[in-house]
Order: structure tokens, then C-alpha cells, then sequence
């Protein structure tokens, strides 16, 4: 068996450098580390930026055997999150088993916060059909950072040219989706396996802030088509009100255009959240951790947003850029997952598997779908 750690940069797809962990591996980073000196190395976009949702390895081998050696940490709200298996998924010509995890290191941050230490899981894979080539997919765990240690094979591993349409989907927690089980049920990934596209997903929880840095970094990727599902985290945060956010919005739409001039781009406003239909922000959350919108501030200039006024400004903003941007496209978050599914969305504010699932299948279904796409 020969490592093959050091190709790992050029096996990743998904990521767009990494960086060394405290392990001695590397861990894969979805922003550039130039993006932590614009943010101050603020903790939640730092932890969301290691975090692998929609990063794999992906290699051709002739191979038979197979050895990995990764340790996963995630930020837990309960002893009993953080005890549970960190599943990775191996995809082997179409074939697909999970890995499972189980020694995961965790930091609690509800009093009294405390950090759980896990060690390496190292998992022997045995690939079928003796020197014959195979196509191999190993997805990171979505929801919490993966170190690896270690991978190691017995024949050469090669990178895959990928041929189809690169994909940058910029999003939340949502689209960053770590409520689902396994890094394949994440709904940009969904989509992209439905849609045979290229996914590099910037769903950052609690980060989809229209940041100047995320409009440049995915402007470097040089994305054939590119969406941006935005509102609901400027006002679970309350960081941007109805005076920031339509110049917002817009500034970031011209750091795109300044560097993707005809690249289909797709906005999507907010699915349902009950709390913040008519709720302002920020979000608080009760001992049931269920989201719940704040008290109406006493404004006398009324600025504090709802979803109601992110959505009215999104579809402002598209009708305004539309007549002189043939290539801007926009969708309602309200037809992925509206008032009638509330019922999926168990705190109130991210669905459930269920929820996560009916999301990608009507995204991939929808007619301006196929319009931005050109199909």
C-alpha cells in the first residue's frame, strides 16, 4: 500500500484548498484561507468553510485495497449529537457503501460548553475486479470537519477530468444541510447527481451573508451557472435591514458580473420559516431550541426585516437587472418548501429529511431550473 497523501489537493473536488491539520493531515477548506483576514477569523465561517458539504475525493485506480485514515469533529448542542456516528460515503462505479465515524472529537458550546476528543478512524475498502479500472467517490462527512490522515492504495490513484457543468450554489444552513443523515442526502448534491452537474457548494450555516469575499470566490471558480439562495440568514442575524440590503444585495450581484459577465445565475429567496414570515430578527432560540423571532423593535425608521421583505426585495431587485441582464434568472424559495410543509421543519427553521428531500426534488423539477440551465 502506498499513500497518497499528498495528491489528495488534486483528488479533492469540492474544495478549494486545504490546509494542514492537527493530526499531520490536511483538511479541506471551501473558502480560500485569503477569506479569514476579510472576516477576522470569525468562528462560525471558519467552522462552516471546513465543514465537507458536497466535497469528495474522487480517483480512478485499478486498486483492489483501499485504506483511510480521516478524524472528524463537529460542533454539537447536546452530549448525545456529538456521540453520534459521522457517516462518510463511498461510491464505487456506482456502488455505494457508508463508512461510519465513530470516534468523533465534538465541542459542545451550550453550558457548560466543553470539548469531547475523538481519535482516528481508519477504514479498509476492498475494491472489486483485480486490475481493472475503477471510478471511486469518497463523500466527506457534510456536516462537521474532516482531517485526513491518511489514504492509502495499492495501485496509482488518478484525478478525474470533470467534463459536466461546474455548479457554485451559495447558501445557508439550508443548503449547507446538516440535518440530513448522509453527505449524499444534502440538497445541492441531490440536485447535482440529478442534473449530472459539477457541484462546489458554498451552503455556509449562518454565513450567507452576502459577504464581498464569497462574490469573489465564486467568481474564481469560473462556474458555468451559478445560484444564490439568500434572506434568511441576514435576518436570523439581524445584519442587514431594509436600508443595507437591497444595496447589498445588488453589490454583490456586480462583483458576479464584473467577472462572470453571461454566466446564468439563479436567485432564490427563502423557503417558509413560521417564526420569520412576519417575525423580525434575530432568531432566538427557547431550552426546546426551536426558533422564535424577536420582539418588534420601537423603530422610528422602520428597517428591521422579516422574510416577507427579503423576498419583496429579491424580486425587486431581479425585475430592476433583468431588462439588461438576459442571463438572471429568479425563484420563489416559497415553491421548494412552503406554508403547507411546515410540518417538516421540526425547530422551526431547517427541515427534516423529509423536508430536505422534497426541496432537491422540486428545485430539479422546476421550469426556471431548465430555463437557467438551457435545457
Amino acid at each position: 500500500m502506498t499513500s497518497r497523501l499528498s495528491q489528495i489537493p488534486e483528488l479533492l473536488v469540492g474544495a478549494i484548498e486545504c490546509e494542514t491539520g492537527p493530526h499531520g493531515g490536511l483538511i479541506p477548506l471551501r473558502l480560500p484561507k485569503w477569506t479569514e483576514a476579510q472576516h477576522l477569523n470569525n468562528m462560525m465561517i471558519d467552522h462552516a468553510s471546513r465543514n465537507g458539504s458536497g466535497v469528495r475525493l474522487e480517483f480512478n485506480t485499478t486498486a483492489t485495497n483501499l485504506q483511510l485514515t480521516v478524524r472528524c469533529s463537529r460542533v454539537a448542542f447536546s452530549d448525545e449529537r456529538a456521540a453520534q456516528p459521522m457517516p462518510l460515503v463511498v461510491d464505487i462505479d456506482g456502488h455505494r457503501q457508508e463508512l461510519l465515524a465513530v470516534n468523533n472529537a465534538a465541542f459542545v458550546p451550550v453550558p457548560p460548553a466543553h470539548q469531547i476528543e475523538g481519535q482516528p478512524n481508519t477504514f479498509e475498502i476492498a475494491l472489486p475486479e483485480q486490475g481493472q479500472p475503477k471510478h471511486v467517490t469518497i463523500w466527506l462527512p457534510h456536516d462537521g470537519v474532516t482531517e485526513i490522515i491518511d489514504l492509502a492504495t495499492d495501485a496509482p490513484a488518478t484525478p478525474v477530468a470533470q467534463t459536466n457543468p461546474r455548479w457554485v450554489h451559495y447558501g445557508s444552513s439550508i443548503s449547507h444541510s446538516g440535518e440530513v443523515r448522509l453527505p449524499t442526502s444534502v440538497w445541492p448534491v441531490q440536485v447535482a447527481n440529478q442534473l449530472d452537474l459539477n457541484l462546489y457548494s458554498l451552503g455556509l450555516a449562518g454565513s450567507a451573508q452576502l459577504d464581498g469575499f464569497a462574490a469573489r470566490t465564486i467568481v474564481a471558480l469560473k462556474p458555468d451557472f451559478v445560484s444564490l439562495k439568500l434572506g434568511i440568514n441576514v435576518v436570523n442575524a439581524n445584519s442587514l435591514n431594509l436600508r443595507s440590503y437591497p444595496p447589498a444585495v445588488n453589490n454583490f450581484l456586480d462583483i458576479l458580473r464584473e467577472g462572470l459577465p453571461t454566466t446564468p445565475i439563479l436567485l432564490v429567496s427563502a423557503i417558509h420559516c413560521p417564526p420569520h414570515e412576519e417575525g423580525v430578527g434575530p432568531t432566538v432560540f427557547g431550552p426546546s431550541m426551536q426558533a422564535a423571532a424577536s420582539p418588534t423593535p420601537d423603530e422610528f425608521f422602520p428597517s428591521t426585516m422579516n422574510l416577507t421583505h427579503t423576498r419583496q426585495v429579491l424580486q425587486q431587485v431581479f425585475e430592476n437587472r433583468k431588462p439588461t441582464d438576459d442571463h438572471l434568472w429568479h425563484m420563489s424559495g416559497q415553491d421548494l418548501l412552503g406554508a403547507a410543509e411546515a410540518h417538516l421543519l421540526p425547530d422551526l427553521l431547517h427541515p427534516n429529511e423529509e423536508g430536505y428531500n422534497l426541496i432537491a426534488s422540486r428545485f430539479w423539477q422546476h421550469p426556471t431550473v431548465e430555463a437557467w440551465l438551457g435545457r
